[in-house]
């Protein structure tokens, strides 16, 4: 999961925006030759004030869409069906491969390997979730 900062256009239109950029989508890319589902989360929030207490958020799939622009409105993409609700992010981790350290460590340097090099590793850092199985 990538955590996007919501941006604005225009403050007074209330329009947030989440920016998928050629990075995350090599990612997802990776991720996609896996199987596993790579997601991006912004906050609905217009303000730092809303920020700090924000209880609302995007939820979106890499995979199921075609980002080609820089900034895409959230409206847009709840209007096209983009936006994931709880239920979908369950079922995507459901259906996620199972891995053991040997292979996850293999998917993390592929995924890693998409990303430019920076002295610091990658400006944008995935969130993990690992989910124990029974």
């Amino acid at each position: 999961m990538f955590p996007r900062r919501p941006k604005l256009n225009d403050p007074d239109s209330g329009e947030i925006y989440v920016t998928i950029n050629w990075e995350l989508e090599a990612f997802n890319k990776a991720g996609e030759e896996k199987g596993v589902p790579v997601i991006a989360g912004c906050p609905r929030a217009v303000d730092i004030w809303e920020l700090s207490n924000c209880q609302n958020y995007a939820w979106l799939a890499l995979a199921q869409s075609n980002y080609h622009e820089y900034l895409n409105p959230i409206s847009k993409m709840e209007k096209n069906g983009y936006l994931l609700e709880k239920e979908d992010i369950l079922a995507l981790v459901r259906n996620s491969p199972v891995f053991n350290l040997e292979s996850f460590k293999n998917f993390f340097r592929d995924a890693k390997e998409t990303q430019p090099y920076r002295m610091y590793g990658s400006q944008y850092k995935a969130v993990y979730f690992l989910i124990k199985t029974h």
